[in-house]
């Protein structure tokens, strides 16, 4: 129900449950069952306030087939909802890993778990990076930098820096333009202050976040 719903208000007018004697209707706007006017649950003293052994007010209440069928499709939709903001006691995840240990999984399942968490669908995606960095473990790449580097003379070419650990830049990414990766003309010798002052990505590597 979002909040733009309109919604049917039923009206039934019932004794706070404070003790104050005051009138309410027992649904609020949402038709939500409330037992207490705003704020008079605080009048209630200790001694009245829910114990073990008492009846909850809302026990033995059964549940519409129209509101079975809504809490059905929504798990259906996304049954890990239940669990988002909560924690598993450390007793439970022991059980569900008893639970799991000695099943194995088909080749076909194995394969489907594959193509579900391949690609743009992994949780830790970043944008096709693993094609990038494979690219730099090839002998191509470390001769490309080594052409650029001796041609800048191992100078930042940003600072004028020489003898600092020097880094190769491509001049246009290698995501745009995986063409250009080796081409010694895209390239451009630069400290590593200067490298992560023009790639926001190289940035964000000396920070940790890759």
């Amino acid at each position: 129900m979002t909040r733009n719903t309109v919604v049917d208000r039923k009206i039934e007018i019932v004794v706070c449950s404070c003790g104050c004697r005051k009138t309410l209707n027992k649904y609020d706007s949402r038709n939500r069952i409330r037992v207490y006017i705003k704020n008079h649950s605080y009048n209630i003293s200790h001694d009245k306030q829910f114990k073990i052994g008492n009846k909850p007010w809302n026990k033995g209440g059964k549940l519409s087939l129209e509101i079975k069928q809504k809490i059905s499709c929504a798990k259906k939709e996304d049954p890990t909802r239940y669990w988002l903001g909560k924690k598993r006691s450390t007793e439970t995840k022991l059980k569900i890993s008893e639970a799991k240990k000695g099943i194995e999984l088909s080749e076909e399942h194995k394969k489907k778990l594959s193509e579900a968490h391949k690609g743009e669908k992994a949780y830790n995606w970043k944008g096709n990076r693993s094609k990038i960095y494979g690219l730099r473990r090839r002998a191509a790449y470390k001769a490309w930098r080594t052409l650029v580097f001796e041609r800048d003379d191992y100078t930042c070419q940003e600072c004028g820096e020489r003898g600092m650990y020097a880094n190769a830049h491509h001049i246009k990414g290698v995501a745009e333009y995986p063409e250009l990766v080796y081409e010694v003309d895209n390239g451009v010798t630069l400290c590593e202050r200067c490298h992560a002052r023009v790639d926001k990505y190289f940035a964000q590597f000396m920070k940790g976040g890759y």
